[in-house]
């Protein structure tokens, strides 16, 4: 009986994530799997603190997601840790395609219980309270895709909300995955 109470509690808190996607530049043409991709770092959030958290390393999580979308269908995706616009990435030109991520909204609407382990959480059900009326995390991105002549060839804003168990960073992956695969 204990053990089905914790179970139904938990799925009760995961609840559910919500992606959306605006595209604002439609690819002409399907993007050429085996190419070559180079992705800028986009700058870090603004200082956004909520519940004592900063998002110092966003810039380098949301680049790294990318890339590791991106892989799956290039040849090659790197990470230029030092660029952040088409000027500077272009002087890489071995790449088939560019892409410059920006960061328009990330927000960790984490609980008060976010940092307890599972057994603490367990045992202190009763002392358990959201902070806020709407513990959702949420993350906006913006993606634009240049090809090798600095033609912008996509762009999108990608948004995402997760449940109160997650974080942007686990919205990260589903949130790119779907918009990338929408390009191949």
């Amino acid at each position: 009986m204990r053990f089905a109470t914790i179970i139904l509690f938990l799925s009760f808190l995961s609840g559910c994530s919500t992606y959306k996607q605006t595209v604002l530049v439609e690819p002409s043409s399907k993007l050429i799997r085996g190419g070559r991709v180079l992705i800028a770092t986009p700058d870090n959030t603004i200082p956004y603190v909520y519940a004592g958290s900063d998002y110092q390393k966003s810039g380098q999580m949301v680049a790294a997601a990318v890339r590791d979308e991106f892989k799956r269908f290039a040849s090659e995706a790197n990470v230029s840790p030092n660029c952040k616009d088409i000027s500077c990435l272009a002087q890489s030109p071995r790449h088939d395609y560019y892409v410059i991520p920006e960061i328009l909204h990330w927000e960790d609407r984490g609980t008060d219980w976010g940092g307890l382990v599972a057994s603490q959480i367990i045992f202190n059900i009763s002392s358990i309270r959201l902070s806020g009326p709407d513990p959702q995390d949420v993350i906006n991105i913006k993606m634009t895709i240049f090809d090798a002549n600095q033609k912008e060839v996509a762009s999108a804003t990608l948004s995402g909300q997760g449940d109160a168990l997650g974080s942007p960073q686990r919205l990260l992956s589903d949130l790119i995955n779907k918009y990338v695969m929408s390009l191949y």
